[in-house]
């Protein structure tokens, strides 16, 4: 079996030259990224769409940092909700979430609080705290909040970028820079409270340290591998839920799966490492389940009122007996999976006329709109292509990186399609914001897959004309 380790090399001129390309790419990455997420700096969508997409959800949070100023941090057991200005409890239904952003910036009486019972709320309670020890004003400390939540997405991806430089190069690393960069979805969940979407990625960041830290997949040690995904995942569920739960977890994989690819571990190794992943997944996301159904009990008086609203959600998202629910889940319940994931595969993921006008109804609709599909086709003749120019490569260092990561990109397909098949029900429904789910991370690897093979395309150029101008001696290839 071979053994791979991201190399710093010998020499102490080429590990500073290292360490301060690291440094500089992880901070330009962090900057340009923090600099989307935070004001849309980039301009990759309306300022409208930036302002208030999923503003609803996200007041969600701000209702709990009021109940929190009033009643204490783990009142209502710290769930997330709506605060109201009268003793009549707000309708989560049809939430007055104007009045929570003006409530906590003109620091208004609250008088009533209704939970929201589907989530743990630990963001809420993150900044229930600070917002107790921050000596700012409110309007400032909203701003502060947007700031850190932009600010934690912009580092995690970052470390998923410096990965990818350190793996397979800076084309590769850039040109998944400049795919989150781009993406809207990215830009408008990114500095949103209540999705915090650091902490969909934050289970794959903890397990590529580790992973790293180790120097690959064959070096685990179980059970620690186990304990390490158990706390990932814990706190995944802890931040956001148990939202688009089956990506994160596909997406956590797909550092293990590059590696035991890499060194060409055997199924025993692979299915030992896959299934103490799962084993401690399941049993993360059933401690968090627990503590939610402690949470409700607190409010109802009852733990199995946290069973049963765990159950029915479940139930009503997948696909559960259409005639056990209200008429308003009947026609998610009775949709075809097929169906809904064509609706996101027509997804726009980016639309160029925020920046080229377009008059023509085709072109406008159809080229600029960079769809979801297309990407796939895209990516798909990336791998294509980079697979045969590493094919006869006698350089196995980069034939096998590139190979690994061509596996670990249709492994990462699977991640956004788990949710789509499996919760079909919800992503009938949400469709304008289910999309988010093709960075998890599926766009990431796609477009370090497209750097890889145009860097290598460029190598392979660069190396005839190099043997036609030297009578046919070529150059020694080297590692990324």
């Amino acid at each position: 079996m071979q053994r791979f380790s991201s190399g710093i090399t010998k020499f102490p001129h080429r590990v500073d030259t290292e360490r301060l390309g690291a440094f500089a790419f992880l901070f330009a990455s962090i900057v340009c990224l923090f600099l989307g997420f935070y004001l849309n700096f980039w301009g990759v969508v309306e300022s409208g769409f930036f302002e208030d997409h999923q503003i609803v959800m996200e007041s969600f949070i701000v209702g709990r940092i009021l109940k929190t100023e009033r009643d204490g941090l783990f009142s209502a057991g710290g769930l997330p909700g709506l605060s109201g200005p009268d003793e009549t409890p707000p309708d989560i239904e049809n939430a007055n979430y104007q009045f929570q952003y003006q409530a906590y910036r003109d620091s208004l009486p609250i008088r009533s609080f209704t939970p929201y019972l589907s989530q743990n709320g630990m963001q809420g309670i993150l900044f229930g705290i600070l917002d107790g020890i921050l000596p700012f004003s409110n309007s400032d400390k909203l701003s502060i909040f947007y700031g850190l939540t932009s600010l934690l997405l912009a580092t995690v991806l970052a470390v998923i970028l410096e990965w990818f430089r350190r793996e397979f190069g800076w084309t590769a690393a850039i040109f998944s820079l400049i795919s989150v960069i781009v993406s809207q979805w990215m830009t408008v969940f990114g500095r949103n409270l209540w999705w915090s979407t650091w902490a969909f990625y934050l289970p794959m960041v903890i397990l590529l340290l580790y992973l790293n830290k180790v120097r690959g997949a064959s070096r685990l040690n179980l059970i620690r591998f186990g304990a390490i995904v158990f706390f990932a995942v814990f706190l995944k569920c802890c931040f956001n839920g148990f939202e688009y739960i089956t990506t994160t977890l596909t997406m956590m994989t797909a550092p293990f799966v590059y590696f035991a690819v890499l060194e060409q571990l055997g199924w025993k190794e692979i299915t030992a490492g896959m299934l103490t992943a799962a084993v401690s997944s399941i049993l993360a996301i059933l401690s968090s389940m627990t503590a939610l159904c402690i949470q409700i009990g607190n409010v109802t008086g009852n733990f199995s009122d946290g069973v049963n609203h765990i159950f029915f959600s479940l139930l009503r998202r997948s696909y559960a007996d259409p005639s056990l629910f209200p008429a308003d889940y009947q026609a998610s319940l009775t949709a075809n999976p097929a169906e809904v994931v064509w609706i996101y595969l027509s997804g726009v993921y980016l639309d160029l006329k925020q920046w080229i006008p377009s008059t023509d109804p085709f072109i406008a609709n159809y080229i600029f709109k960079i769809r979801y599909l297309y990407l796939i086709f895209l990516f798909c003749a990336a791998s294509i292509i980079l697979h045969f120019l590493l094919r006869e490569k006698s350089n196995s260092f980069l034939r096998l990186r590139g190979q690994a990561l061509i596996a670990t990109l249709y492994l990462s397909f699977l991640a956004p399609l788990s949710w789509l098949v499996i919760f079909k029900a919800h992503s009938y429904v949400h469709t304008f914001m289910n999309n988010i789910i093709w960075q998890m991370p599926y766009t990431l690897f796609g477009f370090a897959v497209c750097g890889l093979a145009v860097r290598t395309a460029l190598r392979e150029i660069r190396k005839q004309h190099l043997e036609i101008s030297s009578g046919g001696r070529s150059e020694p290839q080297i590692a990324p």
